[in-house]
């Protein structure tokens, strides 16, 4: 059986591993806010105007709204991914340890 030292030392491998997460999914929104920061795009988001909005200003808007939907899906799969790894590395450690290593009964 896992101790809590353990237990804690994994779960702060895993907060380590979804933070890196976290900051690779972050630069990939802050590029689709940074093409969104166009005050042109903003107005014509709030008032639906999109016929005169020009063919450069709507490719921004549409790799804006594709690199914001990108990092999030990175942050969240990369989070449960993280967990999933250290979760399933430490079963399988345990697993190995208790075959070949039995505790002393």
């Amino acid at each position: 059986m896992v101790g809590w030292g353990r237990s804690f030392w994994l779960a702060i491998k895993a907060t380590i591993f979804a933070i890196l997460w976290m900051i690779l999914g972050g630069v990939i929104i802050g590029v689709g806010i940074i093409l969104f920061g166009d005050p042109n795009i903003i107005n014509y988001i709030i008032t639906m105007d999109f016929a005169s909005l020009s063919a450069l200003s709507m490719a921004k808007l549409i790799i804006s709204i594709i690199s914001l939907i990108i990092g999030w899906v990175i942050i969240t799969f990369g989070a449960m991914a993280s967990l999933i790894k250290v979760v399933t590395d430490e079963s399988f450690e345990e697993t190995y340890r208790r075959r070949y290593y039995p505790p002393p009964y």
